[in-house]
């Protein structure tokens, strides 16, 4: 949709079409700036109970009003957490990049409730940019009935800058039965570019699990760390 702010405030206020609504609010995100106005406008909006309406206006509000928008996300990270609180962490990504450090315990608490791939997946991104990330918040979630939300766990918790000392909670993936799985574990865990004597019997098990037919991303990706880390002078691990 097209328009100045004027017209395009006016169409939102006036249109009982929320589709609508929400175009003409999206479309304020084409102009420079916002005038008072309009973030004015837009903070009322943030009362609604149409949740995609919510979405709109606090993100358009957070990217032209960044400091104004803190205290409405805030609100959502606490307790008693709302359909709203899914919301705001997609938005705090995009739009308060400068602000991640306010909004870090509230978002590793949420983490442990969250069982949106979509969530933890960006709690992941802004913990990382905070060099935040602790491999123990993200664990609980390597073994979940959800491959997918297992799989964006365990790429999260590989960004943990003490990722060397830890690598004990990735061992149960490794040998998980579903190979994506098994394999990012083993993406994970093998970062590290010095042996570990306890990795070692997880690597072989899951070597063992996926011959090269069945999967020889598995097969590489162990073989790479066994080289990269001179184990190949120890281990012959044609014999596994």
């Amino acid at each position: 949709m097209g328009g100045d702010e004027k017209t395009l405030i006016n169409i939102a206020k006036n249109t009982d079409n929320i589709n609508k609504k929400i175009d003409a609010i999206t479309s304020l995100t084409k102009l420079p700036v916002l005038s008072k106005n309009a973030l004015d406008f837009l903070k009322k909006q943030l009362n609604t109970t149409e949740i995609m309406l919510y979405k709109a206006a606090l993100n358009v509000f957070s990217e032209y009003s960044c400091e104004q928008a803190i205290p409405y996300i805030q609100k959502e990270l606490k307790i008693p957490y709302s359909e709203k609180t899914k919301i705001v962490i997609p938005i705090i990504y995009l739009t308060q990049k400068e602000n991640f450090k306010l909004f870090k315990d509230d978002l590793i608490q949420f983490l442990k409730k969250t069982n949106d791939n979509n969530t933890l997946s960006h709690i992941g991104y802004i913990l990382k940019s905070l060099n935040a990330v602790r491999v123990e918040d993200f664990q609980p979630f390597f073994i979940h009935q959800n491959q997918e939300l297992a799989i964006s766990a365990i790429y999260s918790a590989s960004h943990d800058i003490n990722l060397k000392d830890k690598i004990e909670f990735f061992f149960d993936a490794i040998i998980s039965t579903n190979q994506r799985i098994s394999l990012i574990a083993i993406q994970s865990a093998t970062k590290i570019n010095q042996i570990n004597d306890n990795l070692l019997p997880y690597l072989k098990k899951a070597w063992e699990m996926y011959p090269i037919e069945k999967d020889p991303y598995i097969r590489n990706n162990i073989n790479s760390y066994i080289n990269k880390t001179g184990t190949n002078k120890k281990i012959d691990i044609t014999q596994w």
